[in-house]
Formats: structure tokens, sequence, C-alpha cells
């Protein structure tokens, strides 16, 4: 296992909670802060092996944040629900964590789907989203919607 905690906020998503904790594989703890889901988000996390916090909602930055402080691992990973990593970004982490991280965050390269296709240009193309962060390095900020991951250094890619 990586020193990584993958951190999943969740409300309501059992239909996509699965996909993201299994992309996980064996290199990171999960934890995944639930806000009141009243289906079997929280049951399926469990039996997952994710630990599970479940909290009220204080809106995406202040969650995202609540993952910082409750993450065991030293590097926190924030994805959703509906996101999954890849095997390219598995082994991207595997290779950062190898050679030793030289930045205390680091952007990721999300890929938005559309009807189950890639959307390879425009806005909705493949963009790059600081995720990673060393936990004490950087802190979520923004308002109930539209969060951003503010490193305190620079960001790797």
């Amino acid at each position: 296992m990586l020193p990584l905690t993958l951190a999943i906020i969740t409300c309501n998503e059992e239909e996509r909670i699965s996909r993201a904790i299994a992309s996980a594989g064996d290199v990171a703890e999960v934890l995944v802060l639930d806000s009141g889901s009243t289906d079997r988000t929280v049951s399926i996390a469990k039996e997952l092996g994710a630990r599970v916090i479940e909290t009220d909602w204080p809106g995406y930055g202040a969650q995202k944040n609540r993952a910082l402080v409750e993450a065991k691992q030293e590097w926190v990973l924030s994805i959703d629900a509906d996101e999954a990593l890849s095997p390219e970004l598995l082994d991207s982490l595997r290779e950062l964590f190898r050679i030793g991280p030289e930045f205390t965050a680091y952007a990721v390269r999300r890929q938005n789907h559309w009807r189950g296709k890639p959307v390879r240009f425009g806005a909705y193309g493949p963009q790059w989203k600081t995720r990673l962060v060393r936990r004490g390095a950087g802190e979520w900020e923004g308002g109930i919607l539209h969060e951003t991951l503010e490193a305190h250094d620079h960001v790797g890619r």
C-alpha cells in the first residue's frame, strides 16, 4: 500500500460508490465521508473495506477538508463518487512514491465522458485538476459548489 488515502465524499451514491472504491485497488486506504445517505451507500462502502465516517453536510470544500484531517496516510487523493482511478493513474502514483515526491501537491488529468465516450476537446475535454496533496500542504477553498484545492507550494503534474 502507498502512503495514500483515497477520499470520497458521498450522499446517496449506491449506484457509483463500488466503482470508485474498487478503482483504488490495494494501493490506498479508502475513506468515505457520507452526509446522510438514505440508500445503501454506507453499507456498500463498508462491505468493500472503506473506512466510513457519517457526518453532516457543510459544503464540498469543507467536507473535503474534513477528509484531509481524517485521513490516516500522509497523502490524500480526492475524487467524487462518480469518478474512478485509471490504471494509468495508479501506475503514475506507484512511480511517484517509488522515486519520492518532488512537490507537496499534484494535479491529475481528468477525462470527462459523455454517453460512455471520452470528451476529447472543448471546455469539457481533458483537464488538469489539483487533487493530490500531502496533508498540511493545502486545503480546499470555495463555497457550497466549485471547490478548488489550493496548495501552499508549487503543484506538480
